[in-house]
């Protein structure tokens, strides 16, 4: 009996590897978006008496950024690589700096 009919493509494991790093990644990030806007938004001022939430949710939304930035490609075939880099880095530079005025502007 042929065992080649059951080997898995190493470029198919790469993609499911970099799906789930980039996936892991995108929940970390998109909770430390929802982290910042909601203590951001606020009206009650004992929600984030020390503003604990801003500072951790704008920083570590850096890394995580980074990881889908390098990621999220790779899990794509090498024809579509370049288009999603092309789409995923401006969307993310964009919300992170948002991010980053949302904290600077939280002092009021």
């Amino acid at each position: 009996m042929s065992t080649e009919r059951y080997r898995v493509p190493a470029a198919r494991i790469g993609r499911a590897g970099a799906t789930v790093v980039a996936t892991a990644a995108a929940m970390l990030w998109l909770r430390c978006c929802f982290l910042v806007l909601q203590f951001r938004l606020s009206d009650d001022p004992a929600a984030d008496p020390h503003g604990y939430g801003l500072i951790a949710g704008t920083i570590l939304s850096v890394p995580a950024a980074t990881v889908i930035m390098v990621c999220a490609p790779f899990a794509f075939p090498p024809h579509l690589r370049a288009r999603v880099f092309r789409i995923v880095t401006p969307i993310l530079l964009v919300t992170t700096v948002l991010l980053f005025v949302l904290f600077l502007f939280s002092a009021g």
